[in-house]
């Protein structure tokens, strides 16, 4: 029961009752393309599913999920949207303040004003300029 409630929870991306750390676990036991094909091959020869062992099992059950390695990435993704913006605020804050100044900065409005003007000198003796 513990392992189709797991499954139920991927599923869905249930990201409240499936902690992040074991979504990260999750992802690194995913079947394999090779492992899809085993667990195939055993229900086309009519076997039945309930009598593998219990990791088997499981790994069947994550194998009938459809784009499980998807769902996970966007699971792991959201999980950890919050503590990657706290990072990325410094940053911007950073590049905020200094637009500003830049913005702000007379020195720059000269230097514009130089190249501007340039520019104008070197187009004026061009016809079209």
């Amino acid at each position: 029961k513990e392992k189709d409630k797991r499954t139920e929870q991927i599923s869905i991306m249930d990201m409240d009752s499936l902690p992040l750390e074991h979504v990260e676990i999750l992802i690194k036991v995913i079947p394999t393309d090779d492992e899809i094909k085993k667990f195939q091959q055993f229900i086309k020869d009519k076997k039945n599913p309930k009598r593998l062992p219990s990791a088997d099992k499981f790994l069947f059950d994550l194998s009938n999920i459809e784009r499980i390695k998807p769902r996970l990435q966007v699971m792991i993704f959201m999980g950890n949207i919050e503590d990657d913006l706290q990072l990325m605020v410094p940053q911007i804050d950073a590049v905020i303040a200094a637009s500003r100044s830049v913005l702000a900065s007379e020195n720059v409005k000269k230097i514009l004003e130089i190249i501007l003007a340039f520019g104008n000198y070197m187009n004026s003796g061009k016809r079209g300029g």
